[in-house]
């Protein structure tokens, strides 16, 4: 018997001392495909799958006698080949009458016919698969003539940026007018790329230049075998982003096949401090956590399968603690019109208020550092007044004040003084909030002496 042997990466055969090497040709065919992605057959038509060939393992195009792949209503697994009713249920199939017709080329003993899939690439269901199986009938071989087959797929390396194949190994000889099952898994196979595009999927028939053939290879039930999703591609926060939110909404890419998602957050020691193990969206608000803190997140894509490979791990930092203050605490100003200031040092976004109608606080919010310019009327009343302003941000509050002196006062009581006429002293009380350099007393008689003032509230 002869034995195909399996190389990773590339369609090597190797058979006692020969290695054959084959690579399909790249041809692209119309999206056809049931909602699961499974392929029965059962519709009437070959559902987008065509034959491409033959050649010899050279690729070197063959002439024959093959037909392309048609559908067969008169075959259809389970029922034995060629004894299916006529009921719509039925399989693909290529044939050969009175030989293959094939005439070898640089004595390449082999003829080669692929049975392939339409395009896959926007069927989520194949994009997650994790291998496929395949039924297979043959009634064409004869005498010691065997058709062997294995099973490929090709993907698109998004890594490599180059269209790669692999397939089942070991060819696997056919039993002839009996259904065989052949599969394919690749999803355990640690070569096999992480972030890729299914494109499709293809099974190889095999057969000698020199053996006689007359009949039919049939292809059935078609059927993927579900994979997990694939690796996760974090957006939001990016790689070593600082300057986050305590409460940030950490963001991902949608995988195709997902159902939920693994969510986990750690310290930036390690310490895992979230696990949700069902995120249905592809977006997580968390917090709070602490302030200027290191944190490391990862997601998995899952479904009824279990999880994905492991997303890239991403670190970020959060904010400085909000910090908030305003300089000096108190600004004394005079009676009279005028302006003052206070400074502000901050890391966050604030906002200004007073309750004083006489002052006029520039501007009224802002962010990080200001000065607030603060304008403030005349009292003109005889007591001292305080403003009080209020700067919020970050959740902090800081209270400043104005206090303005009180105006001028001056007062002379009573108005006036009945005396005797014999000589003598009497009294009026002066108020004032002056200093003596402010106010003094004189008088427009000869026969009165009166003080000259410099003394506040003196009788």
């Amino acid at each position: 018997m002869i034995r195909f042997i399996k190389k990773n990466r590339s369609r090597n055969i190797s058979f006692h001392i020969f290695s054959l090497i084959f690579f399909s040709f790249v041809l692209f065919f119309n999206k056809a495909y049931s909602q699961t992605g499974n392929f029965n057959f059962n519709s009437g038509s070959t559902l987008g799958w065509s034959t491409r060939g033959p050649t010899n393992t050279s690729l070197t195009p063959l002439s024959s006698n093959f037909t392309g792949l048609t559908w067969s209503n008169n075959t259809n697994y389970p029922n034995a080949v060629g004894l299916d009713p006529n009921d719509s249920n039925g399989s693909v199939a290529f044939s050969c009458t009175n030989g293959t017709g094939v005439v070898p080329v640089d004595s390449d003993p082999w003829w080669v016919m692929d049975i392939v899939s339409g395009n896959l690439s926007s069927n989520s269901n194949w994009q997650t698969a994790a291998g496929y199986s395949v039924r297979l009938a043959e009634n064409m071989s004869s005498g010691s003539s065997t058709i062997y087959a294995n099973l490929y797929v090709k993907v698109h390396d998004n890594d490599l940026g180059t269209d790669r194949r692999w397939y089942s190994g070991t060819a696997q000889p056919l039993t002839k007018n009996e259904w065989n099952y052949i599969t394919f898994t690749w999803a355990t196979d640690p070569n096999f790329p992480t972030n890729y595009t299914l494109l499709e999927v293809y099974v190889v028939i095999w057969g000698t230049v020199s053996g006689y053939y007359s009949g039919s290879v049939y292809l059935d039930e078609v059927n993927l075998i579900p994979g997990v999703p694939g690796k996760t591609v974090l957006l939001s926060p990016q790689n070593n982003s600082t300057n986050i939110s305590i409460n940030p909404t950490l963001q991902w890419q949608a995988v195709s096949g997902a159902t939920y998602y693994d969510l986990r957050v750690y310290t930036g020691g390690g310490s895992l401090i979230l696990h949700d193990a069902n995120v249905t969206s592809t977006a997580r608000q968390i917090g709070p956590l602490n302030y200027n803190s290191d944190y490391v997140w990862v997601v998995a894509a899952g479904n009824s399968n279990g999880l994905g490979q492991l997303s890239d791990a991403f670190k970020f930092t959060t904010v400085a603690a909000p910090g908030l203050t305003v300089s000096p605490s108190n600004q004394n100003v005079p009676f009279t019109a005028g302006s003052t200031g206070f400074s502000v040092a901050s890391n966050v976004s604030w906002s200004v208020t007073d309750d004083a109608s006489w002052l006029t606080v520039s501007p009224t919010s802002g962010s990080n550092y200001d000065t607030l310019s603060v304008a403030y009327t005349e009292n003109t009343t005889s007591s001292q007044r305080v403003g009080t302003i209020t700067v919020q941000g970050g959740g902090i509050t800081r209270t400043v004040t104005v206090t303005q002196e009180a105006g001028p006062t001056f007062t002379v009581t009573p108005s006036n003084r009945p005396v005797s006429y014999a000589s003598g002293t009497t009294n009026f009380t002066i108020t004032s909030n002056l200093s003596g350099a402010n106010w003094y007393a004189s008088d427009d008689a000869g026969w009165l002496t009166v003080p000259t003032g410099g003394i506040t509230d003196i009788t």
